[in-house]
C-alpha cells in the first residue's frame, strides 16, 4: 500500500470536515479504502456526528406503532427511517416487542397447521 502525500492527506481532511460527503464517498472520490478515510480522521480527532438522529415525534411514532405495524411497517411510515434495520435497532433500544413478523404477517399465523394434511 502506498503512504498518502501531506497534501492529499489534507485534501481528504478537509473533506472529512465539511461533512458533506460519508467515508465511503470521500474513499472513492481519492482512490483510498474506506478505513483508510477513517484513519485520517481518527488521527486528526474528526469527531462524526450521527446522520440519523430520532425527532421526539419519530420515537412517539414508534412506540405507539411498532407492536402493530413492525419494523417494516414503521420505515414505511416515518419515510426518513428507510431502511428497517434501523428501526429494529432502535425498538430492542427501548425494549418494544412487535405482533407482526418480518414480512408484515401476523406472527401467530406464521406457521399454519392444515389438519387431515400429509398423510400416508
Amino acid at each position: 500500500m502506498e503512504r498518502l502525500s501531506r497534501r492529499r492527506e489534507a485534501a481528504i481532511v478537509s473533506d472529512i470536515k465539511k461533512g458533506f460527503l460519508t467515508y465511503a464517498e470521500v474513499a472513492q472520490r481519492y482512490g483510498v479504502s474506506v478505513s483508510c478515510v477513517s484513519g485520517i480522521a481518527r488521527r486528526n480527532k474528526i469527531a462524526t456526528r450521527s446522520r440519523n438522529n430520532w425527532t421526539e415525534e419519530e420515537l412517539e411514532f414508534l412506540r405507539a406503532n411498532y407492536r402493530r405495524l413492525g419494523p417494516r411497517g414503521v420505515a414505511k411510515e416515518l419515510e426518513r427511517h428507510s431502511n428497517y434495520g434501523s428501526v429494529c435497532h432502535k425498538a430492542r433500544e427501548l425494549g418494544l416487542e412487535t405482533d407482526v413478523g418480518p414480512y408484515g404477517k401476523p406472527k401467530h399465523m406464521r406457521f399454519t397447521v392444515i389438519d387431515g394434511g400429509g398423510g400416508l
